[in-house]
């Protein structure tokens, strides 16, 4: 009976665990955030897309000064597009720490808050 459950058990608990894993979406490299980047000055319509790409994926490399001065000269000094870089740095930083609050803490948060 209890050679039975071991894969019964498998199944209910590791599973689902490889499939989130294999879900999450790979960090943006340097040289494909290079490539989103130098397509802003012929479509800049675009800047909302890289910016949630960045916020998707996050970075798998150092924010150097290198790239923040070539982000801000493709996207025109844009300030979302900095401060979003800027967010990702922090999570792949310290990822635990930049995480996001579970969406119903964030709007009890928000409802304890505004409700004043």
């Amino acid at each position: 009976m209890k050679s039975k459950l071991i894969p019964i058990l498998f199944l209910l608990v590791i599973c689902p665990l490889l499939a989130q894993a294999q879900t999450q979406p790979k960090p943006l490299s340097n040289r494909e955030l290079v490539a989103l980047v130098y397509e802003l000055p012929k479509h800049p319509e675009r800047r909302d897309e890289v910016v949630e790409e960045i916020r998707k994926r996050g970075i798998g490399f150092p924010l150097t000064d290198g790239m923040r001065s070539l982000v801000a000269t493709k996207s025109g000094s844009d300030p979302l597009l900095r401060r979003t870089l800027e967010e990702a740095e922090r999570r792949r930083v310290n990822p635990t720490a930049s995480a996001r609050p579970p969406d119903a803490e964030a709007r009890s948060f928000l409802l304890v808050r505004y409700s004043r």
